[in-house]
C-alpha cells in the first residue's frame, strides 16, 4: 500500500470515527501530496511523499512558535496536535544513544581507528 493509499484509508477511518481534527490534517496532506505530484507530473516517490510530510511538519513547527510568542497557546495546542498526527507517517528517528550504538558496533566490526 503506498503512502497516499494509506492516508487516505486513514482520513476515511477518521471521517467514520468522527475525528475532524484528523481528517481535516490528512485532507489538507493529501491536497498538499496531490498538488506535488502535479508539479513533477508523476506519481510520487516514497521519499517524495516524505519530503512532503517533513515540510508541512516545518511549517507547523514554525507556526508553533509564532502562536507561542504572541500567547496563543490555544492556537499553539491546534499546531502541535496537527503536527503529531503529520509525524506519526515518518519514519522514527534513532535516538543519540541508539545512534551512538550502532556506530559502535560498526567501528568494531570494521576494525577502524580513529
Amino acid at each position: 500500500m503506498s503512502l497516499i493509499d494509506t492516508i487516505k484509508a486513514d482520513m476515511y477511518t477518521a471521517m467514520k470515527s468522527r475525528e475532524k481534527k484528523t481528517a481535516g490534517t490528512l485532507r489538507t496532506l493529501l491536497a498538499k501530496l496531490k498538488d506535488q505530484q502535479i508539479n513533477i507530473g508523476k506519481e510520487l516517490s516514497g521519499q517524495e511523499g516524505l519530503n512532503v510530510i517533513k515540510t508541512l511538519g516545518k511549517q507547523h513547527r514554525e507556526s508553533i512558535e509564532i502562536y507561542e510568542k504572541a500567547n496563543r497557546p490555544d492556537l499553539a495546542e491546534q499546531e502541535k496536535i496537527e503536527l503529531n498526527i503529520l509525524e506519526s507517517y515518518l519514519p522514527q528517528m534513532m535516538t543519540k544513544d541508539e545512534t551512538r550504538s550502532l556506530v559502535i558496533s560498526v567501528i568494531e566490526e570494521t576494525g577502524s581507528i580513529g
